[in-house]
């Protein structure tokens, strides 16, 4: 049932096959994530172009270098596609991105650093300005696994990127500090979503997150222009800043549960914390 399909990820023999006719390129996997649309048709929304090395987000030859090389991959993942699996014999591609999309570049160093502790820990904050669920560790760096068959358990421990990925330790949310998004040695200045201070295990590259951080740090600069006040100093109490995130529907606290043991029938119950 296409219905159930979200991401489908994997035609390893068939992307070994290509790779040996130099059909294939050899940075990214096979897959994209599937939307039904009217009419029994199905919009494959690819993620194809990956992996161009050594280029820096700030240079804009860098990126032009990147957006040109990341259009070549689509028309060779597209052309695998049509050619080497079955069912895709008259696809074609509707649209490509304006421009590339940079998952990770410079981050600031803050009054606070974001770790994959916290992450792990499920961490709370007094200055708390949003929640996050997402695990550690999510980054995508090339690396010896990146064209090889992934396995299940693999795919859930995270081994592509070994230690460095965690879940929270009872699939809770954390929060996120406002002190993430104050810059340690410059004043007047709130950076927001993946420029803010975090390891690299642990740094904020969702929408959903950047939404978090963005809005808070919109509120936190207008309440500074409101109080004169610099972004540093609002830190000493972010209370109106929190009243305000949460008359807009931001959510800064939840219930947290953690899991036992029944002994009865060993299913794992649930138990608030």
């Amino acid at each position: 049932d296409i219905m159930e399909l979200g991401e489908l990820m994997g035609f390893s023999d068939l992307r070994k096959v290509a790779l040996e006719n130099g059909d294939w390129h050899p940075n990214s996997g096979a897959g994209f994530f599937l939307q039904p649309k009217e009419g029994g048709r199905v919009l494959a929304h690819f993620q194809h172009s990956s992996q161009v090395d050594h280029a820096v987000p700030s240079d804009a030859w860098d990126m032009t270098r990147c957006n040109i090389e990341c259009r070549k991959q689509i028309r060779i993942a597209w052309r695998f596609f049509k050619n080497y699996v079955p069912g895709f014999e008259n696809a074609y591609i509707t649209r490509i991105g304006s421009e590339i999309r940079v998952r990770e570049g410079a981050r600031i160093v803050g009054d606070y650093v974001f770790t994959k502790e916290d992450v792990y820990n499920e961490a709370e904050f007094d200055d708390v300005i949003g929640l996050s669920h997402f695990a550690a560790g999510a980054h995508h760096s090339t690396n010896d696994k990146t064209l090889s068959v992934i396995t299940e358990e693999e795919e859930h421990t995270g081994a592509q990127n070994g230690d460095e990925f965690v879940l929270p330790k009872n699939l809770n949310s954390y929060q996120l500090p406002y002190r993430i998004m104050v810059p340690k040695k410059i004043d007047n200045l709130l950076a927001a979503g993946k420029n803010c201070s975090t390891d690299r295990s642990a740094y904020l590259r969702y929408l959903q997150q950047t939404m978090v951080t963005g809005q808070a740090a919109g509120v936190a600069a207008a309440l500074c222009v409101k109080n004169g006040c610099t972004p540093r100093e609002l830190e000493k109490d972010v209370t109106e800043l929190q009243k305000i995130l949460v008359s807009q529907g931001a959510i800064l606290k939840v219930k947290k549960f953690a899991y036992k043991t029944d002994n009865n029938d060993g299913k794992d119950e649930p138990y608030e914390v």
